[in-house]
């Protein structure tokens, strides 16, 4: 009877022989796929701040707006965003969010809408959600700070800049950011019914800015 201890020539005395490389097939195959598929592109850079509001904004129950010059740097960089490989970012920051409570909603925050423009039916605009679960509060009777200070959201609009500029969406002289309150939808309600809400106090945001990472 033979062991596994007697067993040192497994071709001689079983017969068989491992797969101790791959095929030569597969070896072409994964050299093809490593030369043929480069890696992403990644920003290279730390972000730069390119644009901002002049002043901040206080949100309330109805659809506010803020706008944010536009310098030519800001187009020089938009063109180079064009291209679909480069590497570039582009971020919508809402900065110093402070409120005494909870308002009780989130704002849909929206880029360029026209100001008859239908969020429920269009989200070509859309760029993303300001909430408050984290802590922004400052005392009542405290004015909030006009410094960038409370909660900061960021936004990545690289693709949504695309969009807008492919359809002559985008202004080249000012990018303008409007902030749309919504709640729940009540049981039975309609789509609509989130947007017929009234906040429980009214937010202030300190500054809007745009930064481009290259």
């Amino acid at each position: 009877m033979m062991t596994a201890a007697d067993i040192l020539d497994t071709v001689k005395q079983l017969h068989y022989k491992y797969d101790d490389a791959l095929p030569p097939v597969t070896i072409s195959l994964r050299d093809v796929i490593t030369m043929s598929t480069p890696p992403p592109s990644l920003p290279q850079g730390p972000p730069r701040l390119i644009a901002a509001s002049e002043k901040g904004v206080t949100l309330s129950g109805q659809p506010t707006s803020v706008t944010v010059p536009l310098s030519a740097t800001v187009e020089d960089i938009m063109v180079t965003l064009d291209g679909a490989d480069s590497p570039g970012r582009l971020t919508l920051s809402v900065e110093g969010v402070r409120f005494t409570e909870n308002p009780g909603v989130v704002y849909e925050v929206h880029l360029n809408m026209p100001a008859d423009g239908d969020p429920i039916a269009d989200d070509t605009f859309f760029v993303g959600v300001v909430s408050f679960f984290s802590s922004g509060r400052h005392d009542p009777g405290q004015q909030p700070d006009a410094n960038p200070a409370g909660i900061n959201h960021a936004f990545d609009i690289t693709g949504l800049a695309r969009t807008l500029r492919a359809q002559d969406l985008w202004d080249g002289q000012q990018a303008t950011i409007t902030f749309i309150p919504v709640g729940l939808i009540p049981p039975g309600g309609t789509p609509e019914s989130a947007y017929d809400v009234e906040p429980a106090t009214t937010p202030h945001v300190a500054r809007v800015s745009l930064s481009f990472t290259p």
